[in-house]
């Protein structure tokens, strides 16, 4: 019975450790993303089914098991709980692992609701009927916009504005930096 337990044991070891090293080949070349259930309403549990997370069970299972079999001389029964719990949270890990450095990933989209209330300054000329070009900065990153005026003013190149709206299609209408709010950073006058 015991050598059919390490039998098992060595199997999945190598087993694991094969497709870790297939994995590592993979990402090397650049070929990483494929997982056995990688569906859009795939819940947690299923997450686990990942190659990369079957591979880490199947590794640690079978080192641990073989450890504790061998080296701590335990009954098989015991040595096989205690590679399960050790592939299960490895696996687990893996997963968590996993999500945080997908989480660390950044879409790099704008919103543009992020717009509204932030000033900026005229790039083109923007009049009445004709819209122009106005920049700001906006998730940290200085863009150029398609602006119109809020009340069909003309706004000539360097002017100080505000975003007031969004329209539908993304332009932005702003209005003129009231000269208030420009010199209140600089005011000296205590009140």
């Amino acid at each position: 019975m015991t050598s059919n337990i390490s039998l098992l044991f060595i199997v999945a070891a190598v087993l694991g450790g094969a497709l870790l090293l297939v994995q590592l080949c993979l990402h090397l070349f650049g070929s990483s993303d494929w997982d056995l259930f990688d569906g859009a309403d795939a819940d947690a549990s299923f997450k686990l089914l990942s190659i990369q997370g079957l591979s880490a069970f199947f590794t640690m299972f079978g080192l641990v098991g073989l450890a504790l079999l061998w080296e701590s001389e335990v009954v098989p029964s015991l040595a096989a709980l205690g590679g399960f719990v050790a592939g299960t949270v490895t696996a687990w890990l893996m997963g968590r692992l996993f999500q945080w450095v997908k989480g660390l990933q950044s879409s790099g989209n704008l919103r543009m609701k992020d717009a509204v209330g932030v000033s900026g300054k005229v790039y083109t000329r923007i009049q009445s009927q004709k819209p122009g070009k106005v920049t700001l900065v906006i998730q940290q990153r200085l863009v150029t916009v398609d602006a119109c005026t809020l009340d069909h003013e003309t706004l000539e190149q360097g002017d100080r504005i505000i975003v007031q709206a969004i329209e539908d299609d993304g332009m932005l209408r702003v209005s003129r930096l009231p000269s208030a709010e420009l010199l209140a950073p600089f005011s000296s006058n205590p009140q």
